[in-house]
């Protein structure tokens, strides 16, 4: 025959682990291994702290620890302040410089378009009075006028795009 042990039952509570349910403690009634009249206690603590620098008891604690410690944790404390400032001036200054330069590249392509209209109205102008010129009596002068003209237009347009192919910094080479 085996015997199996029963087993027991704990009281329900509100923590049911606790030494006294386990032991089924009463008084007199001392787990085995202890003396009577002897009596273990267990404290248990803990510190937290929120913030970039801990509290100055625990830089006091430190310092007990390494000499110097707290001084060397609010030294870097206040250089990692100066990284941050710097960065954020940095970053302000890089967004001012690309507003800028976008407003600089808005003026540029607002030009452009305007030097593009006006070209186009030069343009017409001369190769319409050199036809008409021409219409009226004067042929070759015409045909000069108009000519001449249209041998501006194709110069500006094919240096235009001579610099535009060309690579940064390279200077255009007249000749």
């Amino acid at each position: 025959m085996s015997m199996k042990n029963p087993q027991k039952k704990l009281p329900a509570g509100p923590n049911p682990s606790a030494p006294d349910k386990i032991y089924d403690a009463k008084p007199g009634n001392k787990p085995a291994g202890m003396r009577a009249g002897s009596e273990v206690g267990v404290e248990a603590y803990s510190k937290q702290f929120s913030g970039p620098l801990p509290p100055p008891e625990i830089l006091r604690e430190y310092d007990a620890i390494v000499p110097g410690t707290g001084k060397d944790i609010i030294q870097s404390f206040i250089i990692i302040q100066s990284f941050i400032k710097e960065g954020d001036h940095r970053r302000a200054q890089q967004s001012r410089e690309t507003a800028m330069c976008e407003g600089w590249a808005r003026e540029d392509i607002g030009l452009q378009k305007r030097g593009q209209i006006f070209g186009f109205i030069i343009a017409l102008v001369g190769v319409g009075g050199g036809l008409y010129v021409a219409a009226t009596g004067a042929p070759i002068a015409g045909a000069a006028v108009s000519s001449a003209s249209l041998a501006a237009i194709v110069v500006a347009f094919l240096r235009q795009r001579k610099m535009v192919v060309a690579e940064p910094g390279e200077e255009e080479k007249s000749g």
